[in-house]
């Protein structure tokens, strides 16, 4: 490949100017940068981008727009310590990575975060878009050299370059699979849904439902909870399910809140829910849960911040879905995951 010395030598510059036209720094004259440009172009030169990097001292920032920690039993919190552990892996690329923590339950709160973030400038934005028509908003106001990746959520009507984690439609269909095995298509079976604009928990019930009604004749009823996930409101819930089910087999929560039906149900009722926190882990070992769907988080947030490197600092093509696999947790298996 060319070097630099050479392609100062067929500009008539000095390899300073080569440089600064390179790292984009500087004053060059239009009609000199053009030249340069050019005769990079033709030669096929590639600058060292990890190299240009680790010899720059100034950060690369990248946004995470995150739920807060504690939210949904921790859940979120254990996407951000992956997000948090690649940064100080991949430290070297100088990342001054800022977390934009909001309210999930908040549209203002997720608003003015997304606000906050995009003001800061950065160079990428990783996002879990999961309420989605306050992410639609920003549609057309994020800066064109900012790169956007999802995780965790998706709209496919948004300009991102990127999504990371699992097929929601696919893992309700799945946790459908796995209800009829269970159920035997006997009795009725109950699903929790969210009142909430949650684009990938709503699509896991879609794709639950689906699969109940295309494999079964079983009576499917929802209920929506409010978005808070107050302790009471799941009791009037659970109350309300028995009341109208006098033959319940099955309960399918597409979200981390199992465990608290889960307290609250016959021993009788076979019960699937998602993500691998300390309540449902318990549940499961103990039999009050029947299967889990594990998400990953921590791989989720790995992933998605690394991409985000890949894109932006390294201006590689990242795959446009990364989809991760749809694990399935039992009594049986549940210490291999520990």
């Amino acid at each position: 490949m060319i070097t630099i010395k050479e392609i100062a030598e067929q500009a008539g510059v000095s390899i300073g100017t080569v440089d600064r036209v390179i790292h984009d720094r500087g004053r060059v004259s239009e009609k000199t940068k053009s030249r340069i440009l050019s005769i990079m172009e033709k030669e096929g030169y590639r600058r060292n981008i990890v190299a240009s990097q680790l010899s720059n001292s100034r950060k690369t920032l990248l946004a995470v727009l995150i739920p807060h920690p504690h939210q949904n039993d921790s859940f979120w919190g254990m996407i951000g310590e992956g997000i948090r552990e690649a940064s100080e892996k991949l430290s070297y690329f100088k990342l001054d990575t800022r977390f934009y923590f909001f309210d999930r339950y908040s549209p203002d709160d997720y608003i003015k975060q997304l606000d906050s973030a995009i003001a800061a400038s950065p160079s990428g934005l990783l996002i879990a878009p999961i309420l989605a028509e306050e992410t639609m908003k920003f549609r057309d106001s994020i800066p064109e050299n900012c790169k956007v990746v999802f995780f965790n959520s998706d709209l496919p009507e948004f300009p991102r370059l990127s999504c990371i984690g699992q097929d929601s439609y696919e893992s309700g269909r799945t946790a459908g699979k796995l209800m009829h095995i269970l159920t035997g298509d006997k009795g009725s079976i109950a699903v929790i849904e969210v009142n909430l604009e949650d684009y990938h928990i709503n699509t896991r019930a879609l794709g639950f439902k689906d699969y109940m009604k295309e494999h079964t004749s079983m009576d499917i009823s929802s209920y929506f909870l409010p978005p808070e996930n107050k302790r009471d409101e799941f009791e009037i819930t659970a109350r309300q399910i028995l009341k109208d089910h006098k033959d319940l087999t099955g309960l399918f929560v597409p979200n981390s809140s199992v465990h608290f039906f889960a307290e609250r149900l016959p021993d009788n009722v076979k019960i699937i829910g998602f993500d691998q926190v300390e309540a449902n882990t318990r549940q499961l070992k103990a039999g009050q849960i029947d299967f889990l769907i594990n998400q990953q988080p921590w791989k989720q947030g790995e992933l998605a911040l690394e991409n985000l490197i890949k894109c932006t600092i390294l201006q590689e093509e990242i795959p446009y879905n990364i989809k991760l696999p749809i694990e399935i947790l039992c009594r049986e298996n549940i210490n291999s995951y520990e």
